[in-house]
C-alpha cells in the first residue's frame, strides 16, 4: 500500500509498519542480542546511545540491529549491504556477504572521536573510527579501502564542508552507504534563512535525500508521527523517537524531502514551510544510496 496522501506529490512511502506503544522513559536503546538469539523473552539487553556533544540527550526508541546480506528495498548497490538505523544520527550498519562486521567512518568537524568511542563501547561486532574533517579529508582510495559506510554530521558550519561533501559523494557513487545526521542541513547551500551562512556540501547535495526548509534545525521539540512509520529495514523495531532537550533547544528537524526521495518516518511537527519534516529518508541515485536521519 502506498500512502500518497500523507506526503503528496514528492516522496515515496511504502506499507505502514504496525505500531506498538513504547514507554521507554525517553531513552534511545539498541537491541544488542544477536538475531539468532532474539526471542520474546527475556528482554534484550539495551544501552543508551548518544552522539557528538549531547551525551545527556536521549530518545524513545527500541531498535534492533541485525546482520545479513540483503540491502534495503530501493537501496541496492554493487556490494550487497544491509542497513540498520541506530537512530540519533546514526550509523547504518553495513554488511557484505563476506563479512558481518561493519567498518564505519564517522566524519565531522567536531566530536567524531567521542562519538566513535561511544559506539565502539556500546555496539559490539562493528568498528567505528572518528575522522576530524574540519581542515582536511582522507583520499578516496583510503576511504574505500578501509570503510564500508560513512556517517557524516557537523557541529556548527565549517569552511571545509564543500571539500568534504565532494569526497563523500565520490564514496557514495562508488557503491558505499552514506548516512547524514544533524546538523548536516545547516551547512547545506539552501539554508539561507538560518543563523549562520552555509558553505554548501558540493556534489553531495546532488544525491542527498533532503533539502532544508530554508532554515535548518529549528531547536524545537520533535516527536515521531507513529502513523508515518513505514515497513522498511531502516525502521525495523522503531516505534517512537523524540528530541526533547538541547541548547538552545532540541537538535532535530528542519528538512524537506526532494522529489523521488523515500521517506520511511516523519516528524509530527511541520517544518518551517509548513510541510512534512522527514525524520528518516533515503535516496537512490544509480550506485549511490544516501540516508538522512534528521536528529542528533
Amino acid at each position: 500500500m502506498t500512502n500518497a496522501g500523507l506526503l503528496p506529490g514528492t516522496y515515496t512511502l511504502g506499507t505502514r509498519l504496525p505500531i506498538a506503544k513504547n514507554v521507554a522513559n525517553r531513552r534511545h536503546f539498541v537491541n544488542l542480542t544477536p538475531p539468532t538469539q532474539q526471542t520474546r523473552t527475556p528482554a534484550p539487553r539495551r544501552v543508551p546511545l548518544s552522539i557528538g556533544k549531547m551525551p545527556r540527550l536521549r530518545y524513545a526508541s527500541d531498535i534492533p540491529i541485525s546482520a545479513g546480506p540483503r540491502a534495503p528495498a530501493g537501496c541496492a548497490s554493487s556490494m550487497p549491504l544491509a542497513f540498520r538505523v541506530v537512530a540519533a544520527l546514526l550509523v547504518a550498519c553495513a554488511f557484505s556477504s563476506q563479512a558481518l562486521a561493519a567498518r564505519v567512518a564517522i566524519l565531522s568537524n567536531a566530536w567524531s572521536a567521542e562519538t566513535a568511542a561511544d559506539y565502539n563501547a556500546k555496539i559490539q561486532g562493528h568498528v567505528f573510527t572518528g575522522i576530524d574533517v574540519s581542515s582536511s579529508v582522507p583520499p578516496l582510495d583510503t576511504l574505500l579501502a578501509n570503510y564500508d559506510v560513512i556517517l557524516l554530521f557537523e557541529d556548527r558550519v565549517f569552511v571545509n564542508a564543500t571539500v568534504v561533501g565532494n569526497r563523500v559523494a565520490e564514496f557514495a557513487k562508488a557503491g558505499h552507504a552514506v548516512v547524514l545526521g544533524t546538523f548536516y542541513e545547516q551547512d547545506r547551500s539552501d539554508a539561507v534563512a538560518g543563523a549562520a551562512t552555509p558553505h554548501g556540501w558540493g556534489d553531495l547535495e546532488t544525491i542527498d535525500p533532503n533539502t532544508t526548509d530554508g532554515v535548518g534545525t529549528p531547536y524545537a521539540v520533535r516527536t515521531l508521527d507513529p502513523s508515518s512509520i513505514v515497513a522498511h529495514p531502516l525502521t525495523l523495531g522503531v516505534t517512537s523517537l523524540s528530541a526533547l532537550r538541547g541548547s538552545p533547544g532540541p537538535y532535530a528537524g528542519g528538512n524537506e524531502a526532494k522529489p523521488g526521495t523515500t521517506v520511511v518516518a516523519a516528524w509530527a511537527q511541520r517544518n518551517a514551510r509548513g510541510n512534512i519534516d522527514p525524520a528518516i529518508a533515503f535516496r537512490q541515485t544509480d550506485a549511490a544510496c544516501v540516508i538522512h536521519v534528521g536528529i542528533a
